[in-house]
C-alpha cells in the first residue's frame, strides 16, 4: 500500500510539473517561429491526410514536400484526439505527457524487478524529474512518448520476474506501429536476448506476433497506398546531416574552412558520402561489442544492449535531435540505478530535493523563454536568464543523482543538451562587453552551437565508456566468436 501511495504521488506531481510547461511552450501569433511546438503543424497536417479523404503515404505534407514518415498507429491516435478535441497546440501535448507518466510506472516495476523497491523509487524519481524528459513530454508534447512507452513495456515483459514472450511481442510491434525504424534495434537485441537462453521457437514465436501485428494494422494502408507504406524507412535513411550527431560537426569544421562562415550549415557531398558508411560501421562495432562483452545478468544485459546501440546511433547517424537522444533515457536511467549503492531505505536528501527543485525551475524558464525564432530579439535579462537555466539544469541533475556513481557523466550530457536546445537565444552575447566577438548575433549563436554539437558528441562517447567500465563486474568475459557458437549450437 505504502509501495502504491508513493507510486501515485511522484507520478501526480510529475503530471503537475508537465501541465505546468505545456502552455508556456505555445508561441503566439508574432512571437515566434511556426513550429513551436516541435513539429505540431506537421502532426495536424498528416491527420488531415485522414480526416479529408486523402491517402496517407502518398499525399504530401512533410518535409521536403514529401509524405509523412509516421508510423500508422501514431497518426491514427492524432486523428482520433483532433477529431475530439480539434487541433489546438497546447490540448495535443496532452496525449504525450500521459504516456510519459505511464513510463514512470513502467521504470518503477522494471527498476524493481531488477533491483529492489528503494533503488526503484529512486529510479522511478530520476524519470519523473529529468531535465530533458521534462522537456520533452510537458514542453515539447513530442510524439516519442508514446513511443518510449511501448517499446519499454515489450522490455518490461522481458525482464520481469516471470517473462511473457508474447505480451512482449505484441507491445513492440504496436510500438513500431509509431516508429517502423526502431525495429532495426530492438528486434535483433531482443532476438539475442531470447538465443542466448536457448529459446529458439520463442525466438521464431516472437518475430511471428510482432510482425503480425504491424501487418495488421498495416494493412488497410498498404491497401491504399502500396509499397508507399515503407517512407517510413526511406525518409530516414535519405536525410541530410544535420543536428548533433559526429558527422555535423565535421560538416560545420568542413563548410566553415572552404564555404566561410555564412555557409557552415549548407549540405556537403563529400562528408555526405561518409554518412552511411559510418553509420553502418558504427552499427558493427556495436554488434561486435555486445557479442564480445556479455554479462552474467541478461536481463541487464538486454538493458544495456538497447542502451549501446541507440547510443552509437545518436553518435554516428546522419540527424541527431534531442527527440532521438531521448529514447536511449530510460535505458539510461535502469543504468543509472544498477550502479546506484544499494539502500536499505529510500531516504531524499535535501540536496537531492533542492537538484529536483533547480531542474524544475530551469525548464520553466526554457518553456516560458526560448523560442526557435524569437521576434523581437531575446533582451539581455532574457539571455540572462537562459544562461541560469542551463546551470541550473547541470547543477539540479548532479544534485539529484548524488547517490548514483555516473552522476557526473549523466551531468555532463544534459549540460551539453542544454546549451544546445538553447541556441537560437545567442546568450553568449551577454560576455560581449568581456570578449568583443560575442557582441556579433552571428558568432555567438555559431560559436554556441559548435561547441554544444562538439560537447554532445563528448559526452556520448564518455557515456558509452561509463556503462562500460559500470558494467564490468558483470562480464563474463566471452569472446564474440565463441558466444555467436553457444548460440547457434
Amino acid at each position: 500500500m505504502i509501495e502504491k501511495r508513493f507510486l501515485i504521488l511522484v507520478v501526480l506531481l510529475a503530471l503537475v510539473a508537465r501541465f505546468v510547461l505545456a502552455p508556456l511552450y505555445v508561441s503566439p501569433p508574432g512571437q515566434g517561429y511556426s513550429i513551436v511546438p516541435h513539429d505540431f503543424p506537421k502532426y495536424v497536417a498528416t491527420a488531415n491526410t485522414i480526416l479529408e479523404n486523402r491517402v496517407l503515404y502518398i499525399d504530401k505534407t512533410h518535409t521536403g514536400n514529401s509524405p509523412t514518415p509516421y508510423g500508422p498507429l501514431l497518426v491514427l491516435s492524432w486523428v482520433s484526439w483532433i477529431k475530439v478535441f480539434g487541433d489546438d497546440y497546447t490540448l495535443l501535448k496532452i496525449p504525450s505527457i500521459f504516456y510519459d507518466a505511464l513510463t514512470i510506472v513502467l521504470i518503477f516495476y522494471i527498476s524493481k524487478s531488477l533491483f529492489n523497491l528503494q533503488t526503484a523509487k529512486y529510479a522511478s524519481l530520476f524519470y519523473a524529474f529529468s531535465f530533458i524528459l521534462l522537456l520533452m513530454s510537458g514542453a515539447d508534447g513530442s510524439d516519442e512518448n508514446p513511443l518510449m512507452f511501448f517499446l519499454l513495456l515489450s522490455v518490461y515483459f522481458l525482464v520481469r520476474s516471470k517473462p511473457n514472450i508474447k505480451l512482449s511481442a505484441l507491445f513492440l510491434g504496436i510500438a513500431l506501429l509509431f516508429k517502423l525504424s526502431l525495429g532495426v534495434v530492438f528486434m535483433p537485441v531482443i532476438i539475442y536476448h531470447l538465443l542466448q537462453q536457448k529459446k529458439l521457437k520463442q525466438s521464431l514465436t516472437y518475430i511471428g506476433i510482432t510482425l503480425l501485428t504491424i501487418s495488421i494494422i498495416t494493412l488497410p494502408f498498404f491497401l491504399k497506398a502500396g509499397t508507399n507504406v515503407l517512407v517510413q524507412l526511406s525518409f530516414v535513411t535519405n536525410l541530410p546531416i544535420t543536428g548533433t550527431t559526429f558527422l555535423s560537426a565535421v560538416k560545420m569544421v568542413v563548410n566553415y574552412f572552404t564555404l566561410g562562415m555564412a555557409s557552415t550549415y549548407e549540405d556537403n557531398l563529400q562528408v555526405q558520402m561518409l554518412a552511411k558508411p559510418i553509420t553502418i560501421l558504427s552499427i558493427i562495432c556495436g554488434t561486435l561489442y555486445i557479442l564480445k562483452f556479455g554479462l552474467k545478468d541478461k536481463r541487464i544485459e538486454l538493458v544495456r544492449n538497447i542502451f549501446i546501440l541507440l547510443l552509437l546511433f545518436t553518435i554516428f547517424s546522419s540527424v541527431g535531435e534531442w527527440h532521438i537522444f531521448v529514447w536511449l533515457v530510460p535505458y539510461m536511467i535502469i543504468l543509472l540505478a544498477y550502479n546506484q549503492p544499494k539502500l536499505s531505505k529510500f531516504n531524499l536528501s535535501k540536496l537531492e530535493i533542492l537538484g529536483y527543485g533547480f531542474v524544475i525551475a530551469s525548464t520553466v524558464i526554457y518553456a516560458a523563454l526560448y523560442r526557435e525564432t524569437k521576434i523581437p530579439e531575446y533582451s539581455f535579462l532574457e539571455q540572462s536568464l537562459v544562461i541560469a537555466s542551463v546551470v541550473m539544469a547541470s547543477v539540479g541533475t548532479y544534485l539529484s543523482l548524488i547517490k548514483t556513481k555516473l552522476r557526473a557523466m549523466w551531468t555532463f550530457s544534459m549540460f551539453s543538451w542544454a546549451l544546445w536546445l538553447t541556441n537560437h537565444t545567442k546568450m553568449l552575447m551577454v560576455f560581449g562587453s568581456v570578449i568583443p566577438l560575442f557582441r556579433s548575433p552571428l558568432w555567438s549563436y555559431g560559436i554556441q552551437d559548435f561547441s554544444s554539437v562538439v560537447l554532445i558528441t563528448i559526452s556520448s562517447i564518455m557515456l558509452f565508456v561509463s556503462v562500460h567500465k559500470a558494467t564490468q563486474k558483470d562480464f563474463t568475459h566471452t569472446g564474440f566468436i565463441r558466444n555467436l557458437k553457444s548460440i547457434l549450437k
